[in-house]
């Protein structure tokens, strides 16, 4: 095909018109009853425990590491959460005294193997999950309808196991403090082991043998045959090993002689079975280590770590830990068969019941049927999903990352079975996930140890790192077979020495008007064009219809003329990683990098990618990430490891408005001088780096945030103490802030229960005196979050438990219903649909323990605007930084061609500046202001134009 000319047309603000304004449109419609599930149903997190009702088999209590207790009536077709009960969301063991009464203990001790199960204080911390705190042991004694809590255990954090004693009418209680014997219905307790110990396991017999084992640096085991009485060490010589770190013990039914116990070393790896024919006085190994199994799945045992006895056949044993697996006497000679069921399990409890083993995992209720040998699964809205992180689309669907299954996705927010699958369940952990608002269809999300996907939609197959981040030196940011996330091009040379994240942070910045974009499109007309056509192009990058009116004097022919046309749709796509070792001759130390891409949703094409931040220390990781509104500045938390401490920091990068060529951005190579600090050799590198805070110790920063009105106002969220250290901070000048000036104010208030951590924080995009935080016990929302000292109130009703919400997110993108035109060669025009958002101002947050849920209390419905006619006029204002001192910039939206007035007012109405634009065109504009006369206080910038008149506040302070 021939060209006859090629015309350069840049959509800049003097020949173009923007059909992308957006309609002025009321108030959707309000809901202030708070939160709304939306699933998923079908997806369950950690089950701690299950019992059976001892006079109905089809009455089944299960208890979750993070939403409390749920009950079955069907045998465990379909479960039901149990309102009533108002405890910690952590139920960790359930029984039945001889009356039908129901113990419902609470604390999930055992998530973890660290000395004491939890955060200190928060049940998570940057990357491991963390046991919730108990709150003591409740009773039922109407299956359910209502519970009481027993007083004497109200300071119990942790109950990790419990048995009833129905031969001598005993509750045994395994309790971070000791083993808790109460004999009179739970009224009063009194501690039956011999030391204030940690309790993990108790066992008891239709006669009456108890035994318990405790958890310290060491673990011991121990025999009472005398009731509960007195009790006697089973580790020692001819016993069980005396340095293991965790020992399980089983009593068989049919011989209460005979007892079997499943061993972890000090290490926490599996170091044998052992069985007793004596109750407990000599043992003997029938199952070693380095046989043909393994329950532990050669890994750590020490949280999965169960053993039963069949209740027929006292020689036919079950062992939960990774595995599912079983031992069979076979000989007259005492000899074991032993073989793995199931090797993928993380079993945490094992309940045996007329030939079934109900297994408590980590996704939910397993059932395996000995006579059958078969498994089935019993979750059906046992909807206890452990939501890590979060990501909303346009429409509402939502992926979350979820402990050991990957990447949860709802793909119809609005089904009545709300239905989720699961992606990236190879990968094996939570990971961070993100959706583009410019490609809403296409996915993007990490896997364990931060190795990071992306789809073009769920339909398509996932491209793996080697597949869209390419093999070139610049490109390739880490290599699979090391699984450690370091961002790093020297793929053939890392090292793992400092790999640990396994969420690593991802942030999208898009625009549809972008009219500083340096890139352009070659367009081929698809036919005649005349001056004062509207024509469609699609952006080069993402392939967005990019809608302009032709101004220029010649006729466009269809496949013969060529013209060059801005290309305004930007998005960059941010990842951030962890601090590595490469070789250059030698191990060099470097920091975490956060990367950028610009054409990360197309699809066709390999992306490229280009290092904008590295920190100054070798030992940091890159957390959390956010960008401002405009898209100029990138905030970044790290976290520095000092031995077994840590530090925080959060850095600005500035000038990606302004600088746009990978030199420009580049930090390239790097050089780490103790004295002189990080440099680099990129001389052509224009961004500029700040800190705004360094080293904060003591506490975890969980999480940073903008206020979507004010970008000058950054908050922070903590696991603080609330005395010293509090857990919400703001820094209210982060968009010039550096570390000698930064303005950090407290936003603490009250109303924040003591010793609870925070996790995450947003300022509502409409309002800025209301914030939501989401802590460890729940959603808290202020409505004077502007003030000095905010009031928090607990804002939890529909989710209606103390639940962990690590992820709290608005909608606050506003982009309308989009199309495509292009014409065949036959003249017929072709319509492709670019859906716009749909749920702008509703809230989302991500409990461990309940799913999603959503807040609509300022959700606002938005109308399609048609392309090719002139919308309603809205305009759209940010006044940045905002307070100032001396210079402001006013960036404000209009969607057609009008006369416009900047005007400045004090709080008298006086107007003290006004400037006339004149007749300008649609699109996105910014005007400077002078603020240096201005004394401290209150001014209004109103803008008035041909359809509209909008005002917004302005501080002036110095």
């Amino acid at each position: 095909m021939m060209m006859k000319a090629i015309k350069y047309i840049l959509l800049g603000l003097s020949v173009c018109v923007m059909y992308s304004g957006f309609a002025q449109n009321p108030k959707g419609s309000k809901s202030n009853n708070g939160w709304t599930s939306i699933g998923p149903n079908n997806i369950t997190g950690r089950v701690l425990t299950v019992c059976i009702d001892q006079t109905n088999n089809l009455r089944l209590y299960a208890g979750a590491a993070g939403s409390g207790l749920w009950t079955s009536t069907n045998g465990g077709a379909t479960w039901i959460k149990n309102n009533a009960f108002s405890g910690s969301a952590a139920v960790s063991a359930i029984v039945q005294d001889n009356t039908g009464a129901l113990y419902v203990g609470t604390g999930d001790g055992m998530a973890t193997a660290s000395s004491d199960g939890f955060a200190s204080p928060g049940v998570k911390n940057t990357y491991y999950t963390y046991g919730i705190k108990g709150d003591g042991l409740y009773k039922s004694t109407d299956n359910g309808a209502s519970f009481t809590r027993l007083p004497d255990s109200e300071d119990w954090e942790e109950i990790n196991a419990m048995k009833f004693d129905s031969y001598n009418n005993k509750l045994y209680v395994a309790t971070d403090i000791g083993l808790m014997v109460s004999s009179d219905g739970g009224n009063s307790f009194t501690m039956a082991s011999a030391q204030p110990i940690k309790c993990t396991d108790i066992k008891v017999s239709g006669t009456g043998i108890v035994t318990y084992c405790n958890a310290t640096n060491i673990a011991n085991a121990y025999i009472s045959t005398d009731g509960g009485a007195s009790f006697n060490s089973l580790c020692g010589t001819n016993k069980l090993p005396a340095n293991a770190s965790r020992i399980s013990l089983a009593i068989a039914p049919t011989c209460p002689d005979m007892i079997y116990a499943l061993v972890a070393d000090a290490n926490g790896r599996f170091a044998g079975v052992y069985q007793s024919r004596n109750q407990g006085e000599t043992w003997r190994t029938i199952a070693p280590i380095g046989g043909l199994f393994d329950p532990f799945g050669g890994a750590n045992g020490q949280i999965c770590n169960q053993i039963v006895v069949s209740d027929k056949d006292s020689s036919l044993i079950f062992l939960g830990g990774r595995a599912l697996c079983q031992g069979q006497e076979y000989d007259s000679e005492q000899n074991f068969n032993w073989n793995t069921i199931n090797s993928t399990l993380f079993i945490y409890n094992i309940t045996y019941h007329n030939d079934n083993l109900y297994l408590c995992t980590r996704v939910g209720i397993q059932k395996y049927n000995i006579t059958n040998r078969s498994f089935s699964t019993i979750n059906n809205y046992l909807a206890t999903m452990q939501a890590s992180t979060l990501a909303i689309a346009n429409d509402g669907r939502f992926m979350s990352g979820i402990p050991n299954g990957g990447i949860a996705y709802l793909e119809n927010p609005k089904s009545i079975a709300k239905s989720a699958k699961e992606i990236n369940t190879s990968e094996g952990d939570a990971g961070n996930c993100i959706f583009s608002y410019i490609k809403p269809e296409a996915l993007f999300y990490t896997g364990y140890y931060g190795y990071c996907y992306r789809q073009a939609s769920v339909s398509s197959d996932a491209q793996a790192p080697a597949d869209w981040y390419g093999n070139t030196n610049r490109t390739t940011l880490m290599d699979k077979d090391k699984k450690y996330p370091r961002w790093h091009p020297d793929e053939n040379n890392l090292s793992n020495t400092y790999a640990i994240a396994r969420a690593n942070p991802l942030a999208f910045w898009e625009s549809t008007n972008d009219y500083n974009s340096i890139d352009s499109v070659m367009y081929i007309p698809d036919k005649t064009y005349v001056t004062g056509d509207v024509i469609c192009v699609k952006s080069s990058r993402n392939n967005y219809p990019i809608w302009y009116k032709y101004t220029g004097q010649d006729t466009l022919k269809r496949n013969q003329d060529t013209i060059m046309v801005q290309d305004i749709v930007t998005s960059r796509f941010f990842i951030g990683g962890a601090s590595h070792k490469y070789s250059q001759g030698a191990n060099v130390a470097v920091g975490a990098p956060v990367y950028m891409s610009t054409n990360a949703l197309d699809f066709a094409n390999t992306p490229s990618f280009t290092c904008v931040f590295r920190t100054k220390d070798s030992t940091e990781q890159v957390l959390d990430l956010q960008v401002s509104q405009d898209g100029d500045h990138l905030f970044v938390l790290t976290k520095k490891y000092l031995g077994n401490t840590a530090t925080y920091s959060i850095y600005r990068v500035s000038g990606f408005d302004t600088y746009r060529t990978p030199e420009e951005i580049d930090v390239s190579k790097y050089v780490y001088d103790q004295s002189a600090g990080f440099t680099t050799d990129n001389d052509r590198r224009r961004l500029v780096d700040d800190t705004l805070v360094s080293d904060i110790s003591g506490i975890d920063i969980t999480s940073i945030c903008l206020d979507p009105q004010n970008n000058d106002i950054l908050l922070y969220t903590t696991n603080g103490d609330g005395v010293g250290n509090y857990r919400i901070y703001a820094i209210n000048n982060a968009l010039s802030a550096t570390l000698a000036d930064a303005d950090i104010v407290s936003k603490e208030g009250s109303g924040i229960p003591e010793k609870i951590a925070v996790y995450s924080a947003l300022v509502e995009m409409s309002n800025s005196n209301i914030a939501y935080i989401g802590t460890e016990q729940g959603v808290y929302k202020s409505e004077n979050f502007d003030t000095d000292s905010p009031t928090w109130v607990l804002y939890n009703n529909g989710i209606n438990v103390k639940v962990p919400v690590f992820k709290l997110i608005q909608q606050t993108k506003l982009l309308e219903n989009n199309h495509s035109i292009t014409y065949s060669a036959d003249g017929q025009a072709i319509r492709i649909e670019f859906p716009g958002v749909s749920n702008y101002g509703s809230i989302y947050a991500a409990t461990s323990g309940l799913g999603i849920f959503i807040d609509s209390t300022y959700f606002n419905a938005i109308a399609d605007s048609p392309r090719g006619s002139i919308a309603h006029e809205k305009t759209n204002i940010v006044v940045y930084p905002n307070p100032t001192a001396d210079f402001a910039t006013i960036n404000f939206d209009i969607n057609s061609d009008c006369e416009a007035t900047i005007q400045l007012i004090d709080v008298t109405g006086k107007i003290i500046y006004s400037k006339d634009m004149g007749n300008i065109v649609a699109g996105n504009h910014n005007q400077r202001i002078d603020c240096s006369n201005l004394s401290n206080g209150i001014y209004f910038v109103n803008i008035k134009t041909t359809n509209s008149n909008r005002t917004v506040k302005l501080v002036i302070q110095k």
